[in-house]
């Protein structure tokens, strides 16, 4: 029996699965533009994988390779995680080190060639993940910041421009800087707004991991400063720098 009370109820109903289904289109939506970008980057970035190790920036590729090689080659406790870019079957007595930049990709690359073996798709590999990574924080950094749509927008400017879609797949520290980077700084976005010490360590190792990746790591650290010292976060904040002066 229809009813002003049962009409009302009625539309109601109507009215909130409508909106329900709209959602849910929505979200499907959202969710094939996304599955769809990455598919795209990961085309971008994978392009020439296996190409050999020439041309401008071919230095940094077999420096880092050669290192990665080493630590296999002579064992990571045998050279104590240092570096060598000696040419050598056995450890040498005096090796050659590499000190322009912390160790971390070449114990990275190490540990991919051990498991896939020493080619170059291998070697590009390393920094392809990282990057690959970067741009699911920075989607995720976005959506924390605004929403959804906003941080479709910001992944799909990340997926084309050069900064990653070509250097994200050129053997080199800012693959991995970034992700470190970005990955403490979602983490500290989650901590500054549920106030959960929970995340902390987990922070700290980011930025440990960073500074072991390159030097920039520190800078990006200093400029949380403003912020956390606004949030009132200084102890956490001085142990950012203890961490990142180790």
């Amino acid at each position: 029996k229809a009813t002003p009370c049962g009409i009302k109820l009625d539309l109601d109903f109507f009215f909130v699965n409508r909106y329900n289904i709209f959602s849910v289109k929505r979200l499907r939506v959202h969710i094939f533009l996304v599955i769809l970008l990455l598919s795209i980057f990961l085309f971008i970035i994978t392009r020439g994988i296996n190409l050999p190790y020439v041309g401008p920036y071919a230095f940094n590729y077999n420096v880092y390779s050669l290192i990665a090689h080493n630590y296999n080659q002579f064992g990571l406790l045998a050279t104590k995680l240092a570096p060598i870019i000696s040419v050598s079957e056995k450890l040498p007595i005096n090796p050659e080190y590499y000190l322009h930049h912390p160790p971390l990709i070449s114990i990275i690359e190490a540990i991919f060639f051990r498991i896939f073996g020493e080619y170059f798709w291998v070697g590009r590999l390393t920094v392809i993940i990282f990057a690959f990574g970067s741009g699911i924080l920075l989607y995720s950094i976005a959506a924390i910041l605004k929403d959804k749509k906003f941080a479709l927008t910001a992944f799909a400017i990340y997926s084309i421009i050069p900064a990653s879609s070509i250097f994200g797949r050129m053997i080199g520290q800012e693959p991995l800087v970034l992700f470190f980077a970005l990955y403490s700084l979602l983490l500290i976005l989650l901590y500054v707004r549920s106030n959960n010490f929970f995340y902390i360590p987990f922070i700290l190792i980011g930025v440990f991991l960073g500074i072991l990746s390159d030097w920039p790591m520190v800078y990006f650290v200093l400029s949380l400063g403003p912020y956390l010292i606004y949030k009132k976060r200084i102890r956490f904040f001085v142990a950012m720098i203890f961490v990142s002066s180790i």
